[in-house]
């Protein structure tokens, strides 16, 4: 008897969940028709047609990507320039890189003369 009222409490929680999770879908759903109608109304308003491919269309080209896509082109124009993530950075790049930003008389700590580390100039 106590399993059955084990389960049947389980089965009328995941219910509850499955109910709300619909409930969140429908919400979405028609706050989504209603976003849709709206931008057709304002559309037919100005004297214009309203499409949604060619809304979608009009703001995914508005959007930078995310994730750019290194095409052969970017690879022509700058053959040596490669992802971060393909190649660890190494003590001598964190070195150059941080060479270009001291002043000659500035070690790698960024110190005046405090540092056993010096930068050959």
């Amino acid at each position: 008897m106590i399993d059955f009222l084990s389960r049947l409490l389980r089965f009328m929680a995941l219910g509850l969940v499955a109910l709300i999770g619909l409930g969140m879908a429908l919400i979405f759903t028609f706050s989504t028709i209603i976003a849709v109608a709206i931008l057709f109304l304002v559309a037919r308003l100005r004297g214009r047609t309203f499409s949604v491919q060619d809304y979608w269309t009009n703001r995914q080209a508005q959007r930078k990507p995310i994730f750019p896509k290194r095409g052969a082109r970017a690879s022509a124009a700058n053959p040596k320039r490669t992802s971060p993530m393909l190649k660890p950075a190494t003590f001598a790049d964190v070195s150059q890189a941080r060479r270009r930003h001291l002043k000659p008389s500035e070690d790698i700590c960024g110190a005046k003369r405090h540092c056993a580390l010096k930068l050959p100039v």
